[in-house]
């Protein structure tokens, strides 16, 4: 009896453990699979100005981050409508390296996929469950990858795009 007292203990500490990892990687308290409408409740709460962007860029505001102006974006799974992806742009040069500074203290030493870039990742790339940092003289674009939900992203983008060629062709 002990024994399988012991067992779904340790199954239930695994599987919250399996949760709380697709939440280690958020931007403020958003959480991956809100709704548009409760994004939409937050921001408002903040009282942020959007951005216009069409449905299927999702929803954007103006922010200053690191002393630069900055515009977070929303995206969201076109059909279920879900939270799935953030992105914070900046078309400034001098945030990048102290972006790299402090995301590597809070999540460890990044990976880098190739070394001529300034491209670097924390988390699960594979599984999309992680940050992409990615800079240059030009722009700095800092993306939050929401695991399962930017997957949902995918393939119903995926869907979406190739359902319109085919009508069109």
């Amino acid at each position: 009896m002990k024994a399988i007292f012991l067992a779904l203990i340790l199954v239930f500490a695994l599987s919250s453990g399996a949760f709380a990892d697709e939440q280690k990687f958020q931007y403020e308290n958003f959480e991956w699979g809100i709704s548009l409408e409760d994004v939409k409740k937050e921001l408002n709460e903040k009282k942020v100005n959007f951005l216009k962007a069409s449905e299927r860029e999702g929803l954007g505001y103006n922010e200053k981050i690191m002393g630069e102006e900055c515009n977070v974006l929303f995206y969201f799974t076109p059909k279920t409508k879900v939270l799935a992806q953030i992105t914070l742009q900046w078309t400034t040069t001098g945030v990048g390296d102290g972006l790299k500074e402090v995301l590597t203290k809070k999540y460890g030493k990044p990976f880098r996929p190739n070394e001529y870039q300034e491209l670097y990742g924390w988390g699960n790339i594979e599984d999309k469950d992680g940050i992409m940092l990615q800079y240059d003289m030009i722009y700095t674009h800092l993306s939050y990858l929401g695991g399962s939900f930017y997957k949902m992203l995918e393939a119903e983008t995926k869907e979406i795009n190739e359902k319109e060629l085919l009508d069109k062709l």
